[in-house]
C-alpha cells in the first residue's frame, strides 16, 4: 500500500502534504480509532457476486481494492471492509 500511495505522490496523481496522508500519526491528524459498538453484520458473497460488485466499480477503486485483496495479510478483512463501503 505504501508504494501504492508513494507512486501517487510522485507521479503528482494526489497532493504530497503530509495533511493528505491517510497513514500520518495521530498528533498530526491521522485516525483516531475508537471503540464503538455498532449493528454491522458481514455479509457473504459468491465469487459470481464479488465478480459483479468489482465490475461496477470504476477503475481506480477496483484496482486498490484487488492491490490489497492480493497482498494484504488480513486479505478477507480488507476485502470486506472494501466492499461494505459499496
Amino acid at each position: 500500500m505504501n508504494m501504492v500511495y508513494c507512486h501517487a505522490m510522485r507521479e503528482e496523481l494526489i497532493p504530497a502534504e503530509i495533511k493528505y496522508n491517510p497513514c500520518r500519526p495521530t498528533k498530526l491528524g491521522g485516525a483516531k480509532l475508537r471503540r464503538t459498538k455498532s449493528n454491522y453484520k458481514a455479509t457473504a458473497v459468491t465469487p459470481g457476486q464479488v465478480f459483479t460488485i468489482l465490475s461496477l466499480m470504476p477503475i481506480l477503486e477496483r484496482t486498490m481494492i484487488l492491490l490489497v485483496a492480493g497482498h494484504s495479510p488480513s486479505r478477507v478483512g480488507m476485502l470486506r471492509i472494501a466492499m461494505a463501503r459499496h
